[in-house]
Parts: C-alpha cells; sequence; structure tokens
C-alpha cells in the first residue's frame, strides 16, 4: 500500500494551484540576529489592532480568550471581556497598552487550547502558525516556523525571508525568525531547506512543493481527489467520512475531535496528520455504513476500493483532472460497469460519463495506454498497480 500513501492528496494539490516565479534582483539583504533586549511593547497587539469586522481577539491562527488582561505603560491593568472593550482601550491615546498580562490562554484555529505563559511563548507560538489565508500563484507563501511543534520537519538556517515592500532580511536561527515575526509580515524566499527527524534533506524550490512537502507529513491519509473540494475534505480513500471522528495529530499529546471536513482539511494541509483514533465509521458509494476498528480493518477496506472503480484512478494526471497534466490518454479503449460495456471515445465523452452517480464503478477493461506530454511517449498499462505506479511517477 506505500505506493498509493500519497497519490491522491498530492494530485488535488497540484490541481488546485500554479505557479508563477518571483524574481528579487538588485535588492539589499539585511542580516537579522536575535536580540535579548527586553520587549517593552507586544508587537503582536498590532496585529491584533490590524483585524477588523471581528467579534473575537485574533491574532494568526490563535484567538485571545476572554476574559484577559492588558497592561500598560505605567502598569495599570485592565480586564477584558468583550471586543467592543479591547477596540475602545487600545484606540484610546491617552493609555499606552504595552502587553498582555500572563499567563493568557489562546485557541488555535483546530480548536486546541493554549497557555501562554509569557510573552516569548506567546510569540513563538503565533510564529509557528501555518497561513491562514493562502495565493501561492504568485510563488509568495507567508513564513512562519516550522519544527517539530507543528510538522514532520524543521527548517535549516539560515532562512532568507522578503518583507512586504519587497526587501530581503536573513535570520539566523529560529529565535531571530520568532522575534522578526512577531513584528511584522513575512514572506518566504525560495529556495531553502527542510530537514527531517532523521537528517535528510529537502530543498523547497517553489511554494508548490513546500504545499506538497508539507502534505508528505500525513502519514498516509489517501483522499479520493474527485470528490473533493479545497478545505472540503469529504473523503478516506473510495469511502465518506462519517463526523465526527478523533485524530493524532502532530504537536498535540490529546485526541484531536474532527467535526467536519473543513476541520480535517486544516489538519492535513498543515501536514499534521499521525492516525485516526479507532472506531471510525466510513460511508461506501452504495450507503453501506462500515466501522474500522482498527488498522487492520482500515486497511481491508481500502484494499477493497481497488477492486473496482480503478477507471477515476486512471483520469487524474489527464487534463480532465489536473491543471498540470501528466499524460494523455490513447483512444479508444473499453470500460465497464454492471457488465455493460462502454468504448471511450474521447473526454468530451468522459466529461459527459461523470455525471452518472456511478461512475465510481467504471473499471478499465486493460490494457490501456497513455502518452506523457513531456516526451511524447507512450506506455501500455496491464492493470491497476500499473496505474498507481505510473500516477507515481508523473509526481
Amino acid at each position: 500500500m506505500t505506493m498509493i500513501q500519497y497519490i491522491f492528496l498530492v494530485f488535488f494539490v497540484g490541481m488546485l494551484m500554479s505557479c508563477g516565479v518571483d524574481e528579487f534582483d538588485d535588492v539589499k539583504v539585511e542580516t537579522e540576529v536575535f536580540e535579548p533586549e527586553v520587549v517593552h511593547v507586544n508587537d503582536l497587539l498590532t496585529k491584533a489592532r490590524s483585524v477588523v469586522n471581528s467579534d473575537v481577539v485574533k491574532i494568526e491562527c490563535t484567538t485571545v480568550k476572554f476574559p484577559f488582561k492588558l497592561i500598560d505603560f505605567t502598569q495599570n491593568t485592565y480586564t477584558i471581556n468583550t471586543i467592543e472593550t479591547f477596540n475602545h482601550l487600545v484606540s484610546d491615546s491617552s493609555i499606552q497598552i504595552i502587553d498582555f498580562v500572563y499567563p493568557l490562554q489562546i485557541i488555535d484555529n483546530l480548536g486546541i487550547e493554549k497557555t501562554a505563559n509569557s510573552l516569548w511563548d506567546f510569540a513563538e507560538y503565533t510564529a509557528g502558525c501555518y497561513p491562514q489565508t493562502l495565493e501561492i500563484s504568485n510563488n509568495l507563501f507567508p513564513a512562519y516556523v516550522i519544527n517539530e511543534t507543528n510538522s514532520c520537519y524543521t527548517i535549516k538556517y539560515p532562512l532568507t525571508l522578503s518583507k512586504t515592500d519587497g526587501s530581503l532580511i536573513v535570520v539566523q536561527d529560529e529565535r531571530t525568525f520568532i522575534q522578526k515575526h512577531a513584528s511584522e509580515s513575512l514572506n518566504f524566499v525560495f529556495p531553502f531547506t527542510l530537514t527531517n527527524p532523521i537528517g535528510e534533506t529537502f530543498m523547497v524550490k517553489d511554494a508548490d512543493s513546500l504545499l506538497k512537502l508539507l502534505l508528505n507529513c500525513n502519514l498516509w491519509p489517501i483522499i479520493d481527489s474527485t470528490s473533493i473540494q479545497i478545505n472540503a475534505f469529504n473523503f478516506f480513500a473510495c469511502y465518506e467520512l462519517i463526523f465526527p471522528l478523533k485524530v493524532k495529530i502532530i504537536g498535540n499529546t490529546t485526541p484531536l475531535i474532527i467535526n467536519n471536513s473543513e476541520m480535517f482539511g486544516n489538519v492535513l494541509v498543515q501536514g499534521r496528520f499521525e492516525s485516526f483514533i479507532f472506531p471510525i465509521l466510513l460511508k461506501a458509494s452504495d450507503g453501506t455504513i462500515w466501522t474500522a476498528n482498527n488498522d487492520e480493518e482500515l486497511n481491508q477496506l481500502i484494499d477493497a476500493c481497488f477492486t473496482s472503480g480503478d477507471f477515476i484512478f486512471l483520469l487524474l494526471a489527464t487534463p480532465l483532472f489536473s491543471d498540470m497534466p501528466c499524460y494523455d490518454l490513447i483512444f479508444p479503449f473499453k470500460v465497464k460497469t454492471s457488465n455493460v460495456q462502454t468504448i471511450v471515445q474521447n473526454y468530451n465523452q468522459i466529461d459527459q460519463m461523470i455525471q452518472d452517480s456511478m461512475f465510481n464503478q467504471y473499471n478499465i477493461e486493460y490494457p490501456v495506454a497513455v502518452k506523457f506530454k513531456a516526451n511524447g511517449q507512450q506506455k501500455t498499462l496491464l492493470n491497476i498497480d500499473d496505474v498507481l505506479t505510473t500516477l507515481n511517477d508523473c509526481n
């Protein structure tokens, strides 16, 4: 099963994005080092002020839990119970608010509650927030700290980052990165390097490759990419997930309850999925509800997905399903469902077939051939293993 562990999730991501390249010519690069002096004004408060039309105090991926306290320059403290009180206080020019009062309870975008015992704790946690908005078509990826607390990778320093004005800085270590992240918005500058726990290095050449590397942290979520939308990860292999369910994630010792597909998508895109906590319920295409009580039963259910409906997998790397197709199908060929044979003549016909509610049960009558777009070479596929191997090679 290892060959197909990542195929569908990776191909889904490929369908969502197209990459451009930003060039940084003739840009002055400044080297930044960690400054251990006391921070007199919490820069994170500036980020909290910038979030408008919100009923919560939100900083990066975290929400500050009410009630909390603020402290001003003369060491007076103020209890905050509502967003209105917060907005009024921080906008009052006669009061110089410098920080929160710690300990501070914060909740991240996965619903995990944390305690920040100091300004540094708070800055460290928010620096590790996965970007809340992501538009990588221009090869921009908001920079955040990647380490063992939120990923299976760690950034290798020194690291070059870009500011909003286009200038570049070099941070020499993680502490410097956290300090700079607290004070301003930054983007990754490609390429840079990630390492894993066993010392292997991975070159991140652009925003696309970073997304794919992060997704590969998920140990083996098999996603039917034809059935999901961004932030709507409804399917696992050929089954529909039934929520709520529990999972184990990187950086959290207690089980995380996943209430819906959007929340599951957030876990997967961040690359923090480790395993399901059994039992889990899965709904087959015919409406049958299956229970998997352990990994062995889940694997058996997944294996059953590949005994029928293999036509849909063949299409994943074609122009019908990918913005960056790997190959074209060579027509005609035959597929079959419910003992009814269909001769497939072109993509337009397949487009019509997809509207059929039974489409995911179409089987290929092998052999079938594909033509690679990169070099024009043809390959004959004799079985589902050949299809999956080819998809893996395309990636």
